[in-house]
């Protein structure tokens, strides 16, 4: 019963074209079926009509952001826009990666046109303020986020996919699934509720606030400067939580720090100190909000530790961010 699912990779196409390559052989080796339009460099209306029924035959719609807007309509918004919002109206699972610092990248790969820098800008807003994204600072780190977010999203958001017809399952085959699901997450948590917790008098807790520095660089990218940034442990989840809904790379928690602070300060690009990375990952631990694993893709190679909000990361995440009436 091996069900394929089928993958849209949308971007921007001149200075992605080794993004994109290795996201669809990611796609290929985890089994699955890649879409886009290769064959499109540029777009009109009546190719873009066509790119509408391919997204609507995938199950999985993945964008990758770089460092430019893309190709515009006649009103000025980019077929990757396009794309995007068309995905989103149809219901699919959407997968945002986004790089973490644009302006790092080279010259020919970035937009040198201030209106399309501030169009860029505003579609980076538009999908981060939408829904849970991940950020990418370089192709090799782009190809993990991806493999992993794609197998998160293949488990816990099954698509309709593709099967061959005489492999269809009978309701016998599929009781005894649901059957044994039910017996597997009974054993989860009795592991979990007999694995050991660490006490430890007077931890600090959420309301309670952290200090840690950091180094900046200048927008212009002219000199570094030290600052230090002091938060509470509720506001560092509220930052880090949104990224660890799903599985991800526990290097996401230090990614979604600097790129708060790069956007107060206006920055080119901004770092935390690896040790006090390290303390926050490890209090977000002790506190329950967090849980960290080793994770590794058989396929690919790829090993690493992964982290994932606990049950009570996540309802205290949505405590955090839930809108309430106001009186």
């Amino acid at each position: 019963m091996s069900k394929k699912f089928q993958v849209f990779v949308s971007s921007t196409y001149q200075d992605l074209i080794d993004e994109r390559q290795d996201t669809i052989k990611s796609v290929l080796d985890l089994g699955h079926i890649p879409s886009g339009m290769e064959a499109f460099h540029a777009v009109d209306f009546e190719q873009f009509t066509y790119i509408k029924k391919i997204i609507d035959e995938c199950d999985y719609y993945v964008l990758i952001i770089g460092g430019r807007y893309g190709s515009m309509n006649d009103d000025g918004t980019s077929y990757t826009e396009l794309e995007y919002d068309y995905a989103v109206s149809t219901g699919k699972t959407v997968l945002a990666f986004l790089h973490s610092d644009p302006s790092s990248l080279p010259t020919n790969k970035c937009d040198a046109d201030p209106h399309a820098l501030a169009k860029l800008e505003a579609f980076r807003g538009k999908v981060s303020t939408r829904r849970l994204v991940s950020f990418w600072s370089s192709p090799h780190d782009l190809k993990a986020t991806v493999i992993i977010s794609l197998s998160k999203a293949f488990s816990e958001l099954p698509g309709t996919g593709w099967m061959r017809a005489d492999t269809a399952p009978n309701e016998e085959i599929l009781r005894q699934i649901n059957q044994l699901r039910g017996e597997n997450e009974k054993l989860k948590e009795k592991i979990s509720s007999q694995s050991p917790k660490i006490e430890i008098s007077n931890l600090a807790d959420l309301d309670d606030s952290f200090e840690f520095p950091y180094t900046a660089v200048s927008r212009l990218g002219e000199s570094k400067s030290s600052g230090k940034s002091r938060k509470t442990w509720r506001e560092i989840l509220s930052i880090t939580g949104p990224n660890l809904r799903t599985i991800s790379w526990a290097s996401e928690i230090k990614s979604s720090l600097e790129s708060h602070i790069k956007r107060a300060r206006g920055s080119y690009s901004v770092s935390i100190d690896p040790d006090y990375a390290a303390r926050i990952r490890t209090q977000l631990e002790l506190l329950g909000l967090v849980k960290f694993a080793s994770g590794s893709n058989s396929k690919t190679g790829y090993a690493g530790e992964t982290a994932i909000l606990t049950e009570r990361g996540r309802s205290t995440l949505s405590e955090i961010l839930a809108v309430r009436r106001s009186d």
